[in-house]
């Protein structure tokens, strides 16, 4: 029987449009569902927008727009755009899906039968920028540090999660692996929060019509990170048995500013309905660009639609998982990512393929053995799919193009293009077409369209060399 894999993304509030801060978390997790596609397992991929909550609802008001025909349109946009990056998932969902308000609805019943919520006053800080409430020491100078605005005082009834009295177990389930949070800077953080959590958290909020009601509270509206939390549930058929083929066997890729959401707070509410935590969180770093937060009235954001626009798909996906290292703060810019498509995409790959390509046609080879070729390249290979497994996407990308280093030094040592003994001609051809074809099979999760055009070229035991020029990356 085939092992079942769930990935997931955030779901990415509808306030605003696609852009690569987006686009980043979504190829990365596109990346791990194709390659373990590859590897033989059952994968289900979700992605999808979270559409409830105060930020969406007054993103609507400002577009002058009814929030549900604002929230279609935004979300229709999300979907469109993962499309055209050919982001290979299996569910995009909504949270305001009537199937994810029945899966909410049954979750909060189940929490509220555990004895683990009770009613109080919420008095504090709330940005709504995050749609959190904030303490005092999250802030700089009063500020949120994520989106630059003044913190809200709220004074509401809400009801609220015993967080607290999970705090122990979860350290002990932290410590141990059996939740695994990446890269290690990130467990070591959770840890550190585990150590001073001292708060319950609001479920509910007051006063609030764009939302899922309260079942047993009609005044108060489930609070939009509990039930976009859920949507990791809703989206493998939870409250219907089926969930439990994917659940909790789970790999959340989240951006690291909702870490305390997705590795105490997550964990926790599933703890308390009797539900184990999710397997793997991993909290990607952010990126400037060229110096500064990206950002509107900066006029510095990037969208994919731009980077599919002058690289193409595959060299949109390629630019983007090389230039941003998921374990560190990044900058990028323009210029950085033009010169990793020339550098890796347009003169290793692309000219690697069209020197092989016109010396095999140059000669009027038409057919190559397959080989099992003397270049060295396996630990690369194996250094690649390890890294590959650790979520170090651009690491990964640096041992592939370590082959087609291999490869071009190969080729100029053997001078082929000087060559007169076709003999001598069709084995280099052989050796560098199976290693770089073997190269690309590795590179087919982040270059799919790359790969469906050059793979087919190895038939079997023989490679057949394509009688027409094929272009990559040019």
């Amino acid at each position: 029987m085939e092992k079942a894999f769930l990935v997931t993304t955030p779901i990415y509030y509808v306030n605003d449009f696609p852009h690569i801060g987006s686009a980043y978390p979504t190829l990365v997790a596109d990346v791990i569902a194709r390659q373990k596609r590859k590897e033989g397992y059952r994968v289900h991929f979700s992605t999808g927008t979270d559409e409830h909550g105060v930020k969406n609802l007054q993103a609507a008001k400002y577009a002058n727009k009814d929030v549900r025909i604002f929230t279609d349109e935004v979300s229709a946009k999300f979907k469109a755009t993962w499309e055209r990056l050919n982001i290979s998932f299996d569910d995009f969902i909504r949270t305001t899906e009537p199937r994810h308000t029945q899966a909410v609805l049954y979750f909060i019943e189940k929490l509220k039968d555990s004895g683990h919520i009770y009613q109080g006053m919420y008095k504090g800080l709330y940005c709504i920028g995050c749609e959190m409430f904030k303490e005092g020491s999250e802030l700089v100078e009063g500020l949120c540090p994520i989106h630059q605005r003044k913190a809200e005082y709220v004074e509401e009834k809400n009801w609220f999660f015993r967080v607290s009295a999970f705090t122990d177990k979860l350290k002990g389930l932290i410590e141990s692996d059996a939740i695994t949070i990446e890269p290690a800077g990130k467990k070591a953080e959770t840890l550190g929060l585990l150590k001073i959590w001292i708060n319950d958290v609001s479920i509910s909020r007051e006063h609030l019509s764009w939302g899922i009601p309260l079942p047993f509270d009609k005044e108060q509206t489930i609070y939009v990170w509990v039930d976009a939390l859920i949507n990791y549930l809703t989206t493998i058929g939870y409250p219907d048995e089926r969930y439990k083929e994917f659940w909790p066997n789970v790999l959340h890729i989240i951006g690291k500013d909702i870490l305390k959401h997705h590795a105490i707070i997550w964990p926790a509410l599933l703890l308390a309905i009797g539900l184990e935590p999710p397997k793997r969180i991993f909290a990607h770093s952010f990126f400037t660009v060229e110096g500064q937060k990206m950002s509107k009235s900066l006029g510095n954001v990037i969208t994919p639609d731009e980077l599919i626009k002058k690289f193409g798909v595959d060299g949109a996906r390629y630019v983007l998982l090389a230039e941003i290292s998921g374990d560190k703060d990044n900058d990028i810019s323009w210029q950085k990512f033009q010169a990793r498509y020339d550098a890796d995409l347009k003169h290793n790959i692309g000219n690697i393929f069209s020197r092989l390509l016109v010396l095999a046609q140059k000669n009027d080879i038409k057919t190559l053995p397959t080989t099992n070729y003397s270049l060295q390249t396996n630990n690369h290979q194996k250094t690649f799919q390890e890294e590959i497994e650790k979520l170090n996407i651009a690491q990964a990308l640096r041992e592939a193009q370590a082959i087609f280093e291999e490869i071009n030094k190969y080729l100029d040592a053997a001078k082929p293009w000087k060559e007169t003994d076709k003999e001598k001609i069709a084995t280099t051809l052989s050796e560098s077409f199976s290693a770089f074809l073997d190269a690309i099979d590795l590179l087919e999760p982040v270059l799919p369209a790359t790969a469906k055009q050059v793979l087919p070229i190895k038939k079997g035991d023989a490679l057949i060399v394509p009688k027409e020029n094929i272009h990559l990356f040019s």
